[in-house]
């Protein structure tokens, strides 16, 4: 995967959870709200994610000119917009350097952001699916996913959490860690399946 292509895929992602239009009015805010997208819109995050760099700029320009103290004000500045644009060069490369890594936890990881994991986890349904009736994402970091699994009836609650080294299922009681560096996808999710058949 090339560093553009990455940089822009992050940003077509992300950019789903801003509302498509600026909103004016508490019942537009509900309605985004509902969607499961946020206040600020699409072409408010452009302008702030510009404005955020210059602002970086500007910065740096009043380090270099002897204004350390407003430097700091604007480094400041800039990490509260990044908050707010959740775009920062510094994050999307370290995100790029994990995904691209030679690992399957750091590619199922990249599968988990991109919203390509279904058939990861069909291949653990197949072998489960008189016990579990589906996985619930339950996070939205991207350094390090979280899924609910949903069992068909009550069970303990348990958390797959993957990594860019491992998967961890977690509960009350249990937590198991799959890290083999040499196990296949297929290794993984039976892996998984057994131990959700289990528990």
């Amino acid at each position: 995967m090339k560093r553009f292509t990455f940089y822009k895929e992050y940003y077509e992602i992300t950019n789903r959870l801003y509302a498509n239009h600026t909103i004016w009015s508490a019942k537009e805010r509900e309605q985004y709200w509902r969607k499961g997208q946020i206040n600020t819109s699409k072409r408010e995050r452009a302008v702030f994610i510009a404005a955020q760099y210059c602002t970086l700029l500007v910065a740096g320009i009043l380090f270099m000119t002897g204004n350390g103290r407003y430097g700091i004000i604007g480094c400041v500045m800039f990490l509260l917009s990044s908050l707010i644009t959740d775009f920062s060069i510094t994050k999307i490369e370290l995100l790029y350097q994990i995904f691209t890594h030679n690992s399957l936890y750091a590619s199922l990881l990249y599968n988990a952001f991109s919203g390509r994991l279904d058939d990861f986890w069909c291949l653990i349904k197949s072998e489960t699916k008189k016990n579990v009736s589906g996985f619930v994402r339950i996070n939205r970091n991207k350094f390090i996913a979280k899924y609910r699994v949903v069992f068909r009836n009550k069970r303990e609650a348990v958390t797959i959490i993957i990594s860019p080294f491992n998967i961890r299922l977690k509960s009350e009681t249990h937590n198991i860690v799959l890290n083999d560096t040499k196990a296949t996808i297929a290794q993984i999710s039976d892996g998984i399946s057994k131990v959700l058949n289990s528990l």
